[in-house]
């Protein structure tokens, strides 16, 4: 499997919580995979600062999951809550022009790489061949 959550407020989604604890069985009996995306992965730092602390890592171990994959995602102020928007305004220092405004920070190159070491480690070969699906 392969599972993942955006980190809003410096945690995982509630829903990834209430999965976790709901397929923790079946999770527990077949290779799974975790990503993350969070926006302070942009940050010096910021990939060790996001696994120490929005990952919590006793569920991890419970559940036998050991790749992780820690990616930048998409940031639209508009839709984030206004105690999220402290958080975001609180680690802004002033001293240059902000990144982290209204953009899409998503790195699609990194995601395929990610996936891809899962598929050679699982002894899989993507195929590419097949015909789009009709819309």
């Amino acid at each position: 499997f392969v599972i993942g959550s955006a980190i809003h407020a410096g945690m995982w989604l509630q829903e990834m919580s209430l999965f976790l604890e709901r397929c923790a069985e079946s999770l527990r009996s077949h290779p799974t995979h975790l990503f993350i995306s969070c926006i302070r992965v942009l940050e010096p730092d910021g990939v060790e600062h996001s696994l120490e602390y929005y990952v919590h890592q006793p569920t991890l171990e419970k559940l036998g999951i050991d790749n992780i994959g820690v990616f930048a995602g998409k940031l639209d102020v508009d839709d984030i809550d206004w105690n999220e928007r402290w958080l975001l305004a609180s680690n802004y220092d002033g001293t240059e022009s902000s990144k982290h405004i209204n953009h899409d920070y998503r790195d699609w190159y990194a995601l395929a790489t990610w996936t891809h070491q899962i598929a050679r480690d699982m002894n899989l070969k993507p195929d590419f061949t097949q015909e789009k699906p009709a819309e």
